[in-house]
Formats: C-alpha cells, sequence, structure tokens
C-alpha cells in the first residue's frame, strides 16, 4: 500500500515582495501595476503572465530593481502554477539577480527557496542542497519577525531533501528542530507537517509506537486548525500503522473515514488514494467482494482525473499558443508604432504612412469581413450537422423505448400466465382438501396454497416497477406531483391500467378477487375525479407518459 506522503512547505512561494533592506520602496505605480497581475492571476494565468512580460520589457536589460526583482518573482509564481519550470526556475534566478544587487536580503531568501524547491521536485539533489543552504544564509540576516517564519520553513523543505536522499537520521533531526522552531501559533500548520513527517519516517522502520505517536501530534494540530486534507493523510498514516501489526479492522475504520472525508471535501485525488489503499486492504484480507468493488472505484476515479488533467493540459496548450501569438502581435505593434514615430518627422513620410496605413485597414476589413462571412458558413454547417445528428439519436432512442415497451408487456404476459398456472394450481390443491384428511394434511396443503399465491409477489413487482420506469420514466413522478395522495397500491393499479391491463388480468397478477380490483378501480376514479365523466383510464393516464422523448431533451441527453 502507498505510504503516507511527505509534505513540502510552499507557502512562501506566492508572497509580496515590497520593500528593500536599503530603504529602496515601491512607488504608487508599481504597487498598483503589482495589485493588477495579483488580481489577473486569479481569473487568469495567461494573461497575467503576458502583462507581466510586458511590464518587464520596458526596463533596460541589464538595469536592477526592486520592481524587476517582483517582476520576475511573479513571472516564476505564474509559471510554477502552469508546471513550467525550467522558465519558472529562470524567472526566480532574475529575481535574485535583482535582489541581491540591491542587498534585498528578504526577496532572496524567497526566490533560493522556490529555486531549491523545483531542483528538489527534479530530482537534483545538490543543486537543492546548495540553494537551501544560501537560502539560510540569508535568512538569519532577516529581523527576527521574518526570520522566524522562513528559518523553520527551510529546514522543513531541507528536511525532506535528506529523507528523499536517504539520510534518514539527519532528516529526523531536522524534523524536530522544525518542531523547536513553531512556537506561535500561526506556524502550527508548519509544526504539524515536521510532525507528520517524522511519524513517516519512524514507519519507515516500523518503530511503530514512535510513529503513531507523532502522527496522533500531527491529526490534532490538523483538527484544531481545520486542515481537513490533513486529516485524510493522518488517517492514512494511522491505517499504515495498523496494518504493519496486522491490524485489519482497525485499519479499515481509519480507511473509512478518510474515504468520508474526501468525499465531503470533493478531494478527488485523495479519494482515488483512499480507494487504492482499501482495494489493497480488502485483498489482504481476502474480501474479494469488496475488493472489487473498491478497485472499480480506484479505476473510474483515477480515469475521470486522467481526462480532467488530459483536458487541462489541451487547454493550456491553447492558451500558451494563443499568447505567443499575442506576444507577437505585441512585438508587431511596438515596431509599428516606433516606426510611425520615426516616420512623423516629415510631412511627405506622413501622408505615404497614413495611405499605408488605410490601405492596410481596408485590406483587413476585408480578410475580417471574408473571414466571418465562411465562419457563419461554417457554424451554419455545423449546426446542420449537429441537428441531424440530434435527429438521429431522437429516432433511436424512440426505437429503444418501442422496443422496451414490447419487451415489458412481454414480461406482463409471461407474468399472467405464471399467475394463472399458480392459480390453476391453486384450485387443484384445494380440490384435495378432504374434510375426512387429518389435520396436519389439510393444513399442509392449505400452506402451499398460501405460498404459491404470495410468495415472490413483492420481488415481481419490484422487477415489473423497475421495467416500467425504464419505459415510461417520469410516469410516478408526475403522477405524485398531481395527485399526492395516492396510495402505493393505487399507484400500482395506475401503472397496471396505464399498460391496457383487464380487471381479470390484474387479479390474476396480484392473486386478488376481481371484486376486489373492481372496488380498488372505483375508489381510484374517485381520487382521480373521474367520477360522472366519460374519460376512460387509458386517456386519463396517457398525459403522464414520459417515454417520448422530445428533439429538445434528446439534445440536452446528447450534451451531457
Amino acid at each position: 500500500m502507498k505510504p503516507t506522503r511527505l509534505f513540502i512547505s510552499f507557502a512562501i512561494l506566492f508572497s509580496s515582495l515590497l520593500f528593500a533592506d536599503n530603504h529602496q520602496s515601491l512607488n504608487k505605480n508599481e504597487e498598483n501595476l503589482l495589485e493588477k497581475i495579483d488580481e489577473l492571476s486569479q481569473t487568469d494565468l495567461m494573461k497575467a503572465l503576458s502583462m507581466t512580460d510586458v511590464a518587464i520589457s520596458e526596463y533596460p536589460p541589464k538595469e536592477h530593481s526592486l520592481i524587476l526583482g517582483n517582476l520576475y518573482h511573479r513571472k516564476g509564481n505564474l509559471n510554477m502554477l502552469q508546471g513550467r519550470y525550467a522558465q519558472a526556475r529562470d524567472a526566480y534566478y532574475s529575481a535574485d539577480q535583482n535582489f541581491s544587487a540591491i542587498n534585498y536580503s528578504l526577496g532572496r531568501t524567497k526566490a533560493l527557496i522556490n529555486i531549491a524547491t523545483l531542483y528538489q521536485m527534479e530530482k537534483e539533489y545538490q543543486k537543492a542542497s546548495s540553494a537551501y543552504k544560501e537560502a539560510l544564509k540569508q535568512a538569519y540576516l532577516l529581523p527576527n519577525k521574518d526570520a522566524d517564519y522562513l528559518i523553520p520553513n527551510i529546514l522543513l523543505n531541507q528536511a525532506n531533501l535528506f529523507d528523499e536522499e536517504g539520510k534518514r537520521m539527519d532528516a529526523v533531526h531536522q524534523f524536530k528542530e522544525v518542531v523547536t522552531l513553531c512556537k506561535t501559533d500561526n506556524m502550527l500548520s508548519l509544526k504539524g507537517k515536521a510532525y507528520h513527517n517524522l511519524g513517516n519516517q519512524y514507519l519507515k522502520i516500523d518503530v511503530t509506537d514512535s510513529a503513531n505517536h507523532f502522527f496522533k501530534q500531527a491529526y490534532a494540530i490538523k483538527k484544531l486548525t481545520g486542515d481537513r486534507r490533513g486529516e485524510i493523510n493522518s488517517l492514512l498514516a494511522f491505517a499504515q500503522v495498523q496494518l504493519i501489526t496486522n491490524q485489519f479492522d482497525a485499519a479499515e475504520k481509519y480507511y473509512l473515514e478518510a474515504e468520508q472525508i474526501a468525499i465531503s471535501l470533493k478531494a478527488y485525488q485523495d479519494l482515488v488514494n483512499v480507494y487504492n489503499n482499501l482495494f489493497q486492504l480488502y485483498q489482504a484480507k481476502g474480501d474479494f467482494e469488496n475488493a472489487l468493488k473498491y478497485h472499480v472505484l480506484f479505476k473510474e476515479q483515477s480515469d475521470e482525473l486522467i481526462q480532467t488533467a488530459h483536458e487541462q493540459t489541451v487547454n493550456f496548450i491553447e492558451k500558451n499558443h494563443q499568447l505567443e501569438l499575442d506576444q507577437q502581435d505585441l512585438q508587431t505593434e511596438k515596431e509599428d508604432q516606433q516606426e510611425l514615430i520615426f516616420g512623423l518627422t516629415t510631412a511627405f513620410i506622413l501622408f505615404v504612412i497614413i495611405s499605408v496605413l488605410i490601405f492596410r485597414m481596408q485590406r483587413l476589413k476585408a480578410i475580417n469581413a471574408k473571414q466571418s462571412e465562411d465562419q457563419l458558413m461554417m457554424e451554419k454547417e455545423l449546426l446542420e450537422s449537429e441537428q441531424l445528428r440530434v435527429e438521429e439519436q431522437y429516432h433511436s432512442l424512440q426505437n429503444d423505448i418501442s422496443f422496451k415497451d414490447k419487451e415489458l408487456t412481454t414480461n406482463v404476459m409471461h407474468l399472467m400466465q405464471k399467475n394463472e398456472l399458480i392459480n390453476n394450481v391453486s384450485e387443484e390443491l384445494m380440490t384435495l382438501d378432504d374434510p375426512q384428511m387429518d389435520s396436519a394434511t389439510r393444513k399442509k396443503i392449505r400452506s402451499i396454497v398460501y405460498n404459491l399465491q404470495t410468495s415472490g409477489s413483492g420481488e415481481i413487482w419490484k422487477e415489473l416497477e423497475v421495467r416500467f420506469e425504464q419505459v415510461h420514466h417520469q410516469f410516478f413522478d408526475q403522477l405524485q406531483k398531481e395527485h399526492p395522495n395516492l396510495t402505493p397500491n393505487e399507484k400500482k393499479l395506475c401503472a397496471f391500467l396505464k399498460l391496457n391491463l383487464s380487471t381479470k388480468d390484474i387479479s390474476n397478477i396480484t392473486h386478488q378477487s376481481v371484486k376486489s380490483i373492481q372496488i380498488a378501480r372505483y375508489r381510484l376514479r374517485k381520487k382521480l375525479g373521474l367520477i360522472n365523466t366519460d374519460i376512460d383510464f387509458q386517456t386519463f393516464l396517457s398525459k403522464y407518459d414520459g417515454g417520448n422523448l422530445t428533439l429538445e431533451e434528446v439534445r440536452e441527453i446528447s450534451l451531457t
């Protein structure tokens, strides 16, 4: 089963950097620019990245300043969020160079942490270690408030690096140091991560008591801080401890609790992990029914996540391509503006440029008109194709409904024949009920007759109800909506009448007398308001037929 994950601190990746150690600060326009980029990054990462690149391009290439450091830091953040790790690392290096040039230790520290984290993710452990050491060196130069927050973050990441390199004792020592340094309430989350990772270290060497102790400490902090996803990871860790000691039932309890939290949070990635662990647990227990159940859930959820990731990747590629096109257009427009400004030195050049621009605008207008016409034609063809596809699907669904209707009628006829046979057998048995027989034999015959007429009636109706719903899928809902006072037996009678069954047929199916069915029909007419009218049941119930689909309903089905 999968081990619980290590926590790496990324809390500093997206923080703002506004003031430098040498008292350099941002002006109002620069602060507004960074705020706009931050706001845009919440809705459109590509546009935010484009705005950042434009802002950077407006400064001389070799200039170093606080605003450039902030812009490159944000560029790194935006590339990081989009999975462009090489571009993110280059941006963070540029940010570090700017902050180094103006002696801004806080900016350097955060940029170096991000650089080290990227190298660690790419398993470039030596480069990651060097970056963490330099980040620590810069962090110790900071005021206590910043140092007290950043140093434990760096040490936590460094401890995870030791773990990945197989330096377990160094990792344990470092995690304990993080726990010691996290003294304030705002450091509780980081302290919980350190406790959890300590538990992982002891779990790897099967020291379950120590592992369980640290996992409990982490779990208590996550409960206190409301970290529900963190609770899932702790529950998985508790289960791992129980599995080492072969406590399968206890492990199962933790996995099921983790499953409920993951479902409530819609944490689908965590849910995949829980399903996989439950599948392996039940497989180990020999409970193959539950093992199959959770294996199917694991595969379905995994496939859904893969599909979502694929769609996101395609969307990212499209947006990235559009960004490159926009940047090319921006560069072209910038060059055009420069040429225009240069050309304004003489009236003759101005006249020529204006003429060229007018000609170009007319040409673009003609091109746009042609493109619009082509676009409208294409949309019309697509609409006609979609209409044809929906109509074909409509006819297919109608044929399917017709087939199911016939199948339902066949099942009802089979049921009638079966019940008629049961009634005949019951009547034959009743002829054997001779008063001269001993009481035990007579009692046995009557018991057999009773069982024949009552056995399976509930299951038969449930099966018939399911098949009826498949054909007339809105019948009961619409009937209940307009006549909420109908009893279950009256709804059942409505279904039989909808199938155009006679009173005798219904009597055979339900094992009730014809007289009872006639009385039930009369009461039903009264409830439905059909007394003193010429409307028969078949006509009245036809308006509740949900079996016929409209083209619009078929279109909605195809879209879903």
